[in-house]
């Protein structure tokens, strides 16, 4: 407990590469706490100015398809960083759409519909701001779908990786089988097309509920996207969205960055 925020660590949400997410009480409404799996180390407190900074950032985006930053807690003694963020009520794009997940096989042609245009509304406002903002780790498991009489609703989440394009931008990470060629080559600077292409690959996966590369090792994933050939996405003869989203996720994983759609386009 801090203050005003109270963390519930018997409600465990879930757990990621950062950390893990708790339910928390924040002024008397319920939220996700998100706690880092390590503490601060000294070169990290050196630098809380630039951390904060950019938490500051993500705090004023504010869209129905974003998941909310209320701030961060920053506890010194215990050398951490919590976020407060909203809690949604629903499950990862990826428990939905997966064979395995919970309804997946249930999810409608309109309920994949709207999760693939909300995402694409969550980019387009976040690739608008002044100045721009790069999410750099879009995947199914940072989308959460809120399903209501079977429309779905999503919020995108996890600007953990973001990085707002300025001069002093930071190399960023991502994830490898989502990641477009140019951030492995340029070791992480990253640019908004980097998301149009995660962004073509969360459409087929939505579409599809085939993951992106299946059965291909870590190792042969970068060996691909090293010799600019990444993995294309596999489309079932059966699939509805087929026709109509084929090309357009064809032009969203062009190896070239420059010849990408900018997301206003898609």
């Amino acid at each position: 407990r801090d203050g005003h925020l109270t963390v519930f660590e018997d409600r465990l949400l879930g757990r990621g590469g950062f950390g893990s997410v708790y339910v928390g009480a924040f002024c008397g409404m319920l939220v996700a706490v998100k706690r880092p799996l390590r503490r601060l180390g000294n070169h990290d407190l050196d630098t809380l100015g630039d951390m904060c900074n950019e938490l500051r950032v993500m705090r004023y985006l504010r869209h129905p398809n974003i998941v909310t930053t209320y701030g961060a807690v920053v506890l010194p003694q215990r050398r951490e960083i919590a976020l407060v963020l909203e809690l949604i009520d629903g499950a990862t794009l990826r428990g939905l759409v997966l064979p395995s997940g919970a309804g997946g096989a249930g999810l409608g042609l309109l309920a994949r519909y709207q999760i693939m245009l909300g995402v694409c509304q969550a980019l387009l406002y976040v690739h608008s701001r002044s100045p721009r903002v790069v999410h750099g780790d879009l995947k199914d498991s940072n989308v959460m779908v809120r399903l209501t009489d079977g429309e779905a609703r999503p919020k995108l989440l996890d600007f953990g990786l973001s990085r707002v394009l300025a001069r002093r931008m930071r190399p960023l990470g991502g994830t490898l089988s989502w990641m477009a060629p140019e951030v492995l080559h340029e070791r992480g600077l990253v640019r908004c097309s980097a998301d149009v292409y995660s962004f073509g690959l969360l459409i087929a996966v939505t579409a599809t509920g085939v993951r992106p590369a299946p059965g291909m090792a870590r190792s042969a994933i970068k060996r691909a996207l090293r010799r600019w050939e990444p993995p294309a996405p596999v489309w079932p003869a059966q699939c509805a969205f087929a026709p109509a989203c084929s090309a357009w996720v064809g032009a969203c994983l062009s190896p070239a960055e420059d010849q990408r759609p900018d997301i206003r386009a898609v």
